[in-house]
This record gives C-alpha cells, sequence and structure tokens, in this order.
C-alpha cells in the first residue's frame, strides 16, 4: 500500500513539476547589432516584431515602441561590465525625456503567474543632472516598479515585480523616467519568468514528506 502511493505521488510529482519546468523563462539583451549577447538571452535591437522564444509551448514575439515622435528609438553600447548591462535601447527626443517612453509589448503569453525583472545601467556616465535617473516600469498602465539606474562603474541595478494575466490580450511593460528634465529613458534587457504552479509545490512538498518518514521508518529499524 505505501509503495502504491509512492508511486502515485512520484507520478503525480512528474507530471506537475514538468509541466511547470516547460514555461522556463524568456530573456532578452538589448543592445546594438554588432554588441555581445549575455549567455542564455536573446538579443534584440530593432522595434521588431521579434520572436524571443516560447513559454509553455506558446511562441512570444516583442514589438517595441518609443518616444511620442518617430525616430526617437536608440541603441548604444559602451563596453562593460558584462555583455547584458554593456549596452541598451533608449528613447530620447532632445535634452530632456518629456514625451519619452519605451513601451515593450509582449504577444502569445499564456495565463499565468510570472516575474519580470528589468535591467537598468548607464555604462557611460551621465553628469549633473541627468545622473541615477529614476525609472519607472508600468504593466497595461499600472505602476508596478521603480528603479534608480545605475551608473558607470556602480553595480548594475535591477528590479522585479509579480503579476497574473489571463493569456487573453499582449502585455504592455512601459518604461519612462519619474523626472523628465533626466535622461535618456533606456533598458539593458529583462527577464520573464512563470512562477511555478501551487500544484507543483505541493506535490514536492508531498515527497519531502514522503523521503521523511521513509528516513525515520530505517532509523527506527
Amino acid at each position: 500500500m505505501k509503495s502504491l502511493f509512492k508511486a502515485s505521488v512520484f507520478a503525480a510529482a512528474c507530471t506537475l513539476i514538468g509541466a511547470s519546468s516547460s514555461f522556463a523563462m524568456l530573456a532578452v539583451d538589448f543592445g546594438t547589432s554588432t554588441s555581445p549577447v549575455e549567455s542564455g538571452f536573446t538579443g534584440v535591437s530593432s522595434v521588431g516584431p521579434s520572436g524571443i522564444g516560447s513559454i509553455g509551448g506558446s511562441p512570444v514575439s516583442l514589438s517595441i515602441t518609443t518616444g511620442t515622435t518617430p525616430g526617437t528609438f536608440g541603441t548604444g553600447d559602451k563596453g562593460g561590465p558584462d555583455a547584458l548591462n554593456r549596452d541598451w535601447i533608449k528613447s530620447t527626443t532632445s535634452s530632456n525625456s518629456a514625451g519619452d517612453f519605451i513601451d515593450l509589448v509582449l504577444s502569445g503569453v499564456p495565463a499565468g503567474s510570472y516575474t519580470f525583472t528589468g535591467f537598468f545601467h548607464l555604462t557611460d556616465p551621465s553628469t549633473g543632472q541627468y545622473a541615477n535617473a529614476e525609472t519607472l516600469v508600468a504593466l497595461d498602465g499600472a505602476p508596478k516598479l521603480s528603479v534608480v539606474r545605475s551608473e558607470g562603474t556602480e553595480t548594475p541595478a535591477s528590479g522585479s515585480f509579480n503579476f497574473s494575466t489571463d493569456g487573453s490580450g499582449d502585455l504592455t511593460f512601459s518604461v519612462t523616467l519619474a523626472d523628465a528634465n533626466k535622461r535618456p529613458v533606456l533598458i539593458n534587457g529583462f527577464t520573464l519568468a512563470a512562477v511555478p504552479e501551487a500544484g507543483a509545490f505541493l506535490v514536492w512538498s508531498m515527497l519531502s514528506g514522503v523521503a521523511v518518514v521513509r528516513y525515520r521508518g530505517k532509523r527506527r529499524a
């Protein structure tokens, strides 16, 4: 009876954990067409749409919109500290960031819970009023994240937030600056990771319990 129970739990674990692992993670490294791409990331240097991988077997594409006037999309690569944080995409129209934004539009993301992590670093440091700009990220118009951009040799800045989607439409991640007197609006890259389902965690807990019971049984023997 115990063997049958353990076999059933193991089978359920394989099914749930296998389904959860199929979600994996999307990872995008923005930059120029010739700059290096971080290992495990997909390089993107144009407005798209670009295929950036799949989640749960669903292909996901990325399109980018920037600024309030045409021609504000730009890329940069200043070298170091690593392939992810040395380069970026940006939106800048003048001596400030008034009206500038970067919209990252993801199509094809299936229903589920996710963690978005954005990376914000300017290797060639800004000076004066432009330095360490507070970068904001909103999801479909709702504020989600505030990160003070790192500069020069500072430790690269990043920030994360969790969200859920019903999978019925596109997801728009909007990047702006809190202070329009600073510039530029930029992002080095991002990851989108599926949060493991509660069922998979429950089965893992059950397996852990089985292992503990079995170990204690051996000790008593």
